[in-house]
């Protein structure tokens, strides 16, 4: 039996990867959504911005992150130097829920907020 295999996101690849760079290694500092995203957003290992899991007990955009890390976030800098700031897209796993302030609350920083 022949198995054919198909690069994936070959349309992805023409139009960035072909007129830019490819990745061919990724690496993560850690295997959970809300602890990596954490990490992505402070520049801080786990063990610093304590977001240990996609809960909130696991600090996953708990009022104590809120208060401690999402303040200390890369894009708070930014906004300092006054850059405009855009997100959109999914945050944390447990944002918005009532438990973390609800849809309500957009993280320090930011100029426009589509969650």
């Amino acid at each position: 039996m022949f198995l054919f295999f198909q690069s994936p996101m070959t349309k992805t690849k023409k139009l960035i990867g072909d007129e830019g760079i490819i990745f061919r290694n990724m690496f993560a500092t850690s295997p959970l959504c809300c602890p990596s995203r954490s990490s992505i957003l402070t520049g801080n290992y786990v063990h610093n911005h304590g977001a240990v899991n996609n809960s909130v007990d696991g600090n996953c955009s708990s009022p104590i992150w809120q208060k401690q890390s999402e303040t200390r976030a890369f894009i708070t800098y930014l906004k300092k130097q006054k850059y405009t700031t855009f997100f959109a897209g999914k945050y944390l796993n447990q944002y918005g829920k009532l438990e973390t302030g609800g849809p309500e609350h957009i993280p320090p920083g930011w100029d426009w907020w589509n969650q």
